[in-house]
């Protein structure tokens, strides 16, 4: 049984939460950055944890992350079973010209992990 979502929200209502157009959150849909917890079709319809995911990527990118790095994170954080799994991982960016997404792991034997991953 999936993780149950609360709310009902078009593109434009998370986009306005979040501070990006409707369209950039329906781009970052189909792309893979976010999900569309309550419907793939058109129109796609959000739920509020949906939001949580897409408040990260905006703040990744605000900091300079490329999208490509924040794929490679969704990727590595797949594993976790989470729906929102950048909501739910402990992470952070380095700084300087080229951030990188900085992911606390857990490898499963209880030893925590630090990954860079980077564009």
């Amino acid at each position: 049984m999936g993780a149950r979502v609360h709310g009902d929200l078009l593109a434009a209502d998370v986009g306005e939460l979040v501070g990006v157009s409707g369209t950039t959150i329906g781009q970052w849909a189909r792309r893979g950055l976010i999900r569309s917890s309550r419907s793939d079709g058109e129109p796609r319809r959000y739920g509020v944890e949906d939001v949580a995911e897409a408040a990260v990527v905006a703040e990744l990118l605000a900091r300079g992350v490329p999208h490509a790095a924040i794929h490679r994170a969704i990727e590595r954080l797949s594993g976790s079973g989470s729906s929102w799994p950048l909501s739910d991982a402990w992470l952070a960016t380095t700084e300087g010209p080229r951030p990188r997404i900085a992911l606390r792991d857990d490898d499963g034997d209880g030893v925590l992990l630090l990954a860079l991953i980077h564009n």
